[in-house]
């Protein structure tokens, strides 16, 4: 139960033992459960044990040095603004094939069921058990009855609900809570280092392929000075230097080729790991990629220094982590008082069957 409630129901007993009583006051009882109510009303206000968590204030300028930076909204999805449909296609096979990102929605799924049962305790643990057995009669028993054998049946269960008296309950809730907020933030990071490694390799790829086009391009002209300078030194126009310059220009460009292709096929298997393909499936995908880098446009620049940090998914994941140990606090000293709870019990015992522990036949 939470304080909230516990003090609408103090509340709702004050008031309504105000109104019964109206005809009696100034009697001794009144008086009474009247200070008895208002004392547990004022001490179950202020009973939580344990510091509040307040998110600590970081002193930074009101602007930076620099006269220009992105705002964090043009952050979001950034590589939108590319409008290259084949790096979207990329990022979602990421998104949905890697083994990290889905061992971080377990691990989600695992904190959202630990805070449930954190809100568990607000309510009362509930013990129940059932059983079925059989009881003859002896045969000294009158024989007007005419079966001696019946069948029981049993249905029981003990009750406790703590009263959360010094905010253990509520400090174990805020932290299970600041620890799911973390996890989910910590699954946010991983989501953004995933989508940056998919776009830097593409980006690499397609830098790779400009520069292999270049090269090859290189390799046609010099092949065509080549060619110009032994029809100059043939003419008589020209010394052999400059055959032999033009051949060592030839065999530098040709030799910078292999290594080019090399870095292509590195970024093709970073992307097949990356997206959870098989390179020759991102060989395909990549053959309608664009032989030139994509225009990167110009961001929207009206942030502050706090803005471009509550950004950043690792640092909002240690701030909740902050919470979390912070709500500790008080659990551990809450630990050092009684808990105290409210016990019951009930039970049915039925001729025959559970109907008849309902309606009236119970034996028990």
């Amino acid at each position: 139960m939470s304080h909230s409630s516990a003090r609408r129901t103090l509340c709702l007993l004050f008031t309504s033992l105000t109104r019964v009583s109206r005809g009696k006051r100034h009697t001794l009882l009144e008086g009474f459960l009247r200070t008895v109510l208002f004392g547990a009303l004022t001490f179950i206000t202020g009973c939580t044990v344990g510091p509040d968590y307040t998110p600590l204030e970081v002193e930074l300028p009101d602007g930076w040095k620099q006269s220009e930076l992105p705002n964090p909204d043009a952050l979001h999805e950034y590589w939108k603004s590319l409008n290259d449909p084949l790096l979207d296609e990329l990022l979602e096979l990421g998104v949905a094939n890697n083994h990290s990102l889905k061992g971080a929605l377990l691990q989600i799924e695992e904190a959202l069921a630990l805070y449930g049962v954190s809100r568990a305790q607000y309510f009362p643990d509930i013990d129940l058990q059932s059983g079925v057995y059989k009881r003859r009669r002896s045969e000294g028993v009158a024989s007007a009855i005419q079966n001696p054998n019946n069948n029981f049946l049993s249905l029981g269960g003990a009750l406790a609900w703590e009263i959360d008296l010094f905010g253990r309950i509520r400090r174990i809730n805020e932290s299970s809570h600041a620890s799911l907020q973390a996890v989910e933030e910590s699954y946010f990071g991983a989501l953004v280092t995933l989508q940056a490694e998919i776009a830097n390799s593409y980006i690499r790829y397609l830098a790779t392929k400009s520069a292999a086009n270049l090269t090859r391009e290189n390799i046609q002209r010099q092949e065509e000075s080549l060619s110009l300078a032994k029809d100059r030194f043939e003419a008589g126009i020209a010394p052999e230097l400059d055959i032999r310059q033009a051949e060592s220009n030839l065999g530098e460009t040709r030799a910078a080729l292999p290594l080019i292709r090399k870095s292509q096929i590195v970024e093709v298997h970073n992307l097949a790991v990356l997206t959870g393909k098989y390179p020759d499936d991102i060989r395909i995908i990549l053959e309608s990629a664009p032989d030139t880098l994509p225009e990167v446009p110009t961001l929207e620049r009206n942030s502050l220094p706090l803005d471009i940090l509550r950004q950043r998914p690792d640092l909002r994941a240690a701030e909740r982590s902050l919470a979390a140990q912070h709500a500790q606090i008080g659990i551990a000293q809450a630990e050092l008082y009684p808990i105290i709870s409210l016990p019951g019990f009930f039970s049915f015992e039925a001729l025959n069957t559970l109907e008849d522990a309902f309606l009236g036949s119970s034996l028990a």
